[in-house]
């Protein structure tokens, strides 16, 4: 069966996934969006694959798009009067659709 999959993320996240996508031989076609409460710039991509490229194709998605970054704040005291420690966080983000298509062509 073939799938569809349709990711939406940040354009900066965006830009590794679709250069990711490629590099592994995967089509892929995005588009501009914007939504949410503050209409910030997503893109939109679109992959038609085959389902036994679909875990392959999850996976660059999410390695992607998710990224630690440590904060360090410095050697500032907070309300404690303790030397804040460095802060590991979680950046970016997608969301992910997949449905069944009946088929799809290449010409």
């Amino acid at each position: 069966m073939k799938k569809m999959v349709m990711a939406v993320m940040p354009r900066v996240e965006a830009e590794h996934v679709v250069d990711a996508l490629v590099d592994a031989g995967h089509p892929v076609t995005y588009a501009e969006s914007r939504g949410g409460m503050l209409r910030q710039s997503q893109w939109t991509l679109y992959i038609a694959t085959e389902t036994q490229e679909l875990e392959a194709i999850l996976g660059i998605i999410r390695e992607c798009c998710n990224v630690k970054i440590k904060i360090d704040i410095g050697n500032t005291e907070d309300d404690s009067g303790l030397n804040a420690e460095p802060v590991t966080a979680d950046v970016g983000w997608a969301i992910v659709f997949i449905w069944n298509l009946e088929g799809f062509e290449k010409y």
